[in-house]
């Protein structure tokens, strides 16, 4: 039944993505954590609008499956909330009142797509993936491209289904623990089960790039976009990528060629 997906070569039970199901039908968020969690996502559901946005505030989702009809707000409201608190979210739109208007808000909204009660699971499993899948890929390459500039001569950018296992492993974890002050490369080492240094030469040899470089490069792509989509102030963006302010304005200006507030003026349309 679900072997469209694994045929593509891609192994699901390898992920451990995470998705926030928000739903006023407890039947329905126990249907969907139940499939979600057999392919090895973690899963969580919420009934209400204020509900999900306490469970968005204590955890990073990779996707959502927002229902428009919510008994405390609007579905399409949540959007904006959410995205504000994590741009490269992908939300998934439900409803069983489909309508063209309904649509065209979800969509005009930002949401990655719009499903209609009822649904088949398998179609919203194979939505949800390959957003994940997409967004995980641009995110990868355009870490990659960026870091290329701090590459040595004879450094080269390698396809990330040609990296280890085990620096692809590092490299995931990284972009989920960005955030996190303290990541440094014993944590990363003992995530993938080695030794620093000899995690720290495999790293050299596969990336051609500091660690503390590269991880200062995810940093860096996500804050660009919370300068562009949100109103947080500078101080706020740089706390919530892992960094101290002062520190955080000195890499942004040495890897980008400007200010994070120069940034923000010549590029954003908010």
């Amino acid at each position: 039944m679900k072997s469209e997906i694994l045929s593509a070569g891609v192994n699901m039970k390898t992920k451990k993505n995470s998705v926030l199901v928000v739903d006023d039908e407890s039947e329905i968020c126990k249907m969907l954590k139940t499939f979600f969690e057999e392919e090895q996502y973690e899963v969580s559901y919420a009934l209400t609008g204020k509900e999900a946005i306490k469970k968005f505030e204590k955890k990073k989702f990779n996707a959502v499956l927002l229902d428009i009809n919510l008994p405390d707000i609007e579905g399409t409201e949540l959007i904006p909330v959410f995205k504000e608190m994590h741009p490269d979210i992908e939300i998934v739109m439900i409803t069983g009142h489909p309508t063209k208007e309904n649509a065209i808000r979800a969509l005009n909204n930002n949401a990655s797509c719009y499903i209609e009660k009822p649904f088949d699971l398998n179609e919203v499993l194979t939505k949800v993936h390959k957003l994940i899948e997409q967004r995980s890929k641009t995110s990868f390459q355009g870490i990659l491209q960026e870091s290329a500039k701090s590459m040595n001569a004879e450094g080269r950018v390698k396809s990330d289904k040609l990296l280890p296992f085990k620096i692809r492993k590092a490299i995931k974890y990284i972009e989920k623990n960005y955030m996190n002050p303290d990541l440094r490369l014993q944590e990363i080492a003992r995530f993938v089960g080695m030794q620093p240094n000899s995690f720290s030469n495999l790293w050299g040899k596969e990336m051609g790039i500091e660690m503390v470089n590269f991880i200062n490069g995810i940093r860096i792509e996500k804050a660009k976009t919370l300068l562009l989509k949100s109103s947080f102030y500078v101080a706020q963006i740089a706390y919530k990528v892992g960094m101290t302010p002062d520190y955080f304005c000195k890499i942004f200006k040495s890897k980008v060629g400007a200010s994070p507030l120069s940034y923000r003026k010549t590029n954003s349309k908010l």
